[in-house]
């Protein structure tokens, strides 16, 4: 979500697959990850999309895993002011932790200030929103079971 200095929401977004591009449970999990996120467009990117020039000196809410590098390239770029969201987590070798923590660098070179969600903060907006969480094996094979058709 993108909010104006005046609290004035302006836009909201989500990841996923573009707008005519057939997004279907065979796709998101039978497929190899990095092909799925190769397809995906990040919320933030998505947002800026929508927001266009008005969301220069917005402040940023993200909510999920840590903003990446290249959505901290785009936001840097269209003048986002602050970012709010979860951090990296400094002792990971994951890669979503690693591009984090490159994303932290560029806003601080940038001046855009970060102020980190805490975890049970992080917890309660996902449940407040009813935002999908990680699913197990189970849930997948559920979910893959009950959409029969796609594509």
């Amino acid at each position: 979500m993108f909010m104006r200095m005046v609290s004035r929401v302006l836009t909201f977004s989500f990841n996923g697959f573009p707008a005519i591009v057939t997004d279907c449970v065979k796709i998101l999990h039978h497929e190899d990850k990095n092909k799925k996120l190769d397809r995906t467009i990040h919320a933030e990117q998505n947002a800026l999309l929508y927001a266009g020039r008005d969301a220069k000196d917005c402040h940023a809410y993200i909510v999920g895993k840590p903003v990446c590098n290249t959505c901290a390239i785009m936001l840097i770029q269209a003048g986002i002011r602050r970012v709010v969201a979860a951090p990296p987590l400094l002792d990971s070798d994951k890669n979503w932790d690693k591009r984090g923590r490159l994303a932290l660098t560029m806003f601080k070179q940038a001046g855009v200030e970060f102020t980190p969600i805490d975890e049970a903060k992080h917890k309660e907006l996902i449940e407040k929103y009813d935002l999908p969480q990680k699913k197990t094996k189970k849930q997948k094979k559920t979910a893959l079971a009950e959409q029969e058709t796609c594509c």
